[in-house]
């Protein structure tokens, strides 16, 4: 079925706090914070809620920049994927395999280049 963002429910404030309270104490511990970005997969399937979804994660990764935590952004190697419902065991599902696989690398690919810096 269609899944619509509901941007009356978005709380941007509270997740900001959130994302804040997380890389104070991840700091406490002499960590550092990476944030990453994972898109809803309904954003692939729902061209008509495209707009939305795209001024959510723009809200989003605006805050993390503001932030200025390092982000590893999901959502570009997932559209770049010619078959993107294979990343998916099914609509609406966690990834399948293929997706994990996908994830994993682009993560450990962003960390690597982050330390290499």
């Amino acid at each position: 079925g269609e899944i619509k963002l509901d941007s009356s429910r978005v709380d941007l404030p509270l997740f900001r706090r959130i994302v804040e309270e997380a890389r104070r104490t991840t700091q406490g511990w002499g960590g550092k914070l990476y944030f990453v970005y994972l898109p809803a997969e309904a954003r692939y399937h729902e061209e008509k809620y495209r707009r939305e979804y795209d001024w959510a994660r723009g809200q989003v990764l605006s805050i993390v920049e503001d932030l200025r935590l390092p982000l590893i952004d999901l959502h570009l190697p997932i559209s770049r994927q010619r078959d993107i419902p294979e990343l998916y065991s099914y609509r609406g599902a966690h990834f399948s395999p293929a997706g994990n696989r996908l994830v994993a690398e682009t993560i450990l690919e962003s960390l690597h280049s982050s330390t290499s810096n």
